[in-house]
């Protein structure tokens, strides 16, 4: 439900925009931990890819263990090395406070979860484990 909640958002803030929204959704995936939290991680995990990826693709997808969020959103090598760190923001001319990845950082560990980046030939990969 959470997840569908954001597609809707995710869509609506990127009408007009060179990027594509697509998400691999199971009818039902039932995660143990606090909904609050949860929201807070996919919701900042989703709108750092909306402010940073200026043109390409953003691709949710959700697997029994794990939630995968992938983008092709720029990184600086400087950023990447250090963009779960509260304060650290990427190049891009949009507003924020570098507190977003932080807060998926925490949120997760919280909930007793982890959250990698990935960086690919194309952008990022961020990769939530349920565990």
């Amino acid at each position: 439900v959470l997840a569908r909640q954001e597609e809707v958002e995710i869509r609506e803030r990127l009408r007009g925009r060179p990027v594509t929204f697509s998400s691999l959704l199971p009818d039902r995936l039932t995660v143990l931990g606090s909904p609050e939290l949860a929201a807070m991680v996919l919701h900042n995990l989703l709108d750092n890819a909306c402010r940073y990826t200026e043109q390409g693709r953003i691709l949710l997808e959700f697997r029994a263990e794990e939630m995968l969020l992938t983008d092709t959103a720029p990184v600086d090598p400087d950023v990447r090395a250090r963009m779960f760190e509260r304060g650290v923001r990427g190049t891009s001319k949009s507003p924020g406070s570098g507190l977003g990845l932080s807060l998926v950082l925490r949120g997760c560990e919280r909930l007793g979860w982890k959250v990698a980046h990935e960086h690919w030939e194309g952008g990022n990969r961020f990769r939530v484990r349920f565990s």
